[in-house]
């Protein structure tokens, strides 16, 4: 997998750096998780503060292009970041984990109704 950065700038006021990128030479589809970790080690950023916002893959054509973002800390990504966004980047254990303590919860906030 080669990954080409397209443009990237630095959002100080967001504490965070935007980059949209393009995969080449890819045998299969690779995960979003896949994509986060090869962005963040090519750009020295930890792997938690990578956040994939947007990957699309073309019918026809061997390349897949996309838009993440790097952010400074921790603080920062909690703040901005939406929790459906935050939720694509966990592990499927975590994730399903998750979305069922949201279902028991709404499932007890309709009883108590």
């Amino acid at each position: 997998m080669k990954v080409n950065f397209i443009e990237e700038k630095n959002n100080l006021l967001l504490g965070r750096k935007e980059i949209q990128f393009e995969i080449e030479e890819m045998n299969t589809v690779p995960s979003r998780s896949e994509v986060c970790k090869k962005i963040s080690s090519l750009k020295g950023a930890e792997e938690g503060l990578t956040v994939i916002e947007k990957i699309g893959h073309y019918f026809g054509r061997k390349k897949i292009t996309g838009f993440a973002k790097i952010y400074s800390s921790k603080e920062a990504l909690q703040k901005i970041e939406q929790e459906h966004i935050l939720d694509r980047h966990l592990p499927k254990a975590e994730r399903k984990q998750k979305q069922e303590q949201k279902k028991a919860a709404a499932a007890t906030t309709k009883k108590s109704k």
